[in-house]
């Protein structure tokens, strides 16, 4: 049997759910595919679930909005992640998340304007409001197929049958 703490699940899922949000923002801002959007949103849903440092992602979300919009996205996102512990455990990150983005290569003055205009915050918001209305309401949720699955199986035994059932349907020669 293996037990993993309330915290480490916890920043587990909260990593994998920024890293999705920051990715997914990024293609969007790169493409406008809705597709992209909805993935943002559903990653912003998700990590809403994790109520108890929500405010902390929506700010580093709304930096890296701003940052893709400079062309240094992934430089940002590498030290989001690279100091992570500096950062996420502030009530108040701005400063911290400002001053990373700058050594990242983030123009400050842009970044200032693109903050203070609201427009990054308000598509965080959005695609949150998006998440909810898709039904993503649990930490984890996976839409597979155009289905909703909610939780976490505690082995990945379960998940592994569910998606290679789809893989042997998917895969059957067409008659």
């Amino acid at each position: 049997m293996v037990f993993y703490s309330r915290y480490f699940i916890h920043e587990m899922l909260l990593l994998f759910f920024t890293a999705l949000t920051l990715g997914a923002g990024w293609r969007y801002a790169q493409t406008r595919s809705a597709r992209w959007a909805v993935l943002t949103g559903a990653g912003l849903g998700l990590m809403f679930a994790t109520k108890e440092t929500f405010v902390i992602t929506v700010a580093a979300a709304e930096v890296a909005m701003c940052a893709a919009r400079q062309g240094r996205f992934w430089p940002l996102h590498d030290a989001l992640y690279r100091q992570q512990d500096r950062w996420a455990p502030l009530a108040q990150p701005r400063d911290t998340l400002l001053a990373l983005a700058e050594r990242a290569g983030v123009n400050r003055a842009k970044l200032l304007a693109c903050l203070n205009a609201g427009d990054a915050r308000n598509e965080v918001a959005l695609d949150a409001q998006r998440a909810g209305r898709a039904g993503a309401h649990a930490t984890p949720s996976f839409y597979i197929e155009g289905g909703l699955l909610e939780g976490a199986p505690y082995t990945p035994e379960p998940m592994r049958r569910l998606l290679d059932s789809i893989y042997a349907v998917r895969a059957r020669p067409a008659k």
